[in-house]
């Protein structure tokens, strides 16, 4: 299993123990020492899974920005050979300055605390 797959479903774990957690605080008969320990364990919890998302997320970058870079090579390639692919190699161009336009902002988001 790969380490993507791994933080997948360790997040599948935690989204579950979250939702256990939020059944259980909230049900008759706990103390209120028990509440907060689950309170706790929530929190614990979420900053995890706040991590986890995160690192996905970096990793996305990362990998969006080494699989953008050929794309930017090939359409200057393509520009240079022949004016009749001058069409494609636009639309290609087009589609890595988009990429190029999702990792900034995505990173902007995450900087940010928005993602």
């Amino acid at each position: 299993m790969t380490i993507r797959d791994e933080r997948r479903k360790a997040l599948a774990e935690i989204r579950s123990a979250k939702a256990e957690i939020n059944n259980q605080r909230f049900t008759a008969g706990i103390t209120d020492e028990q509440r907060d320990k689950l309170e706790e364990s929530l929190l614990a919890l979420k900053k995890i899974e706040r991590q986890l998302i995160t690192d996905i997320k970096k990793e996305l970058i990362s990998k969006l920005k080494t699989d953008s870079k050929p794309l930017k090579e090939l359409s200057e390639k393509i520009k240079e050979s022949t004016e009749k692919l001058n069409v494609v190699a636009k639309k290609i161009e087009k589609a890595a300055i988009a990429i190029e336009i999702l990792i900034k902002a995505v990173e902007k988001g995450i900087s940010s605390g928005l993602l």
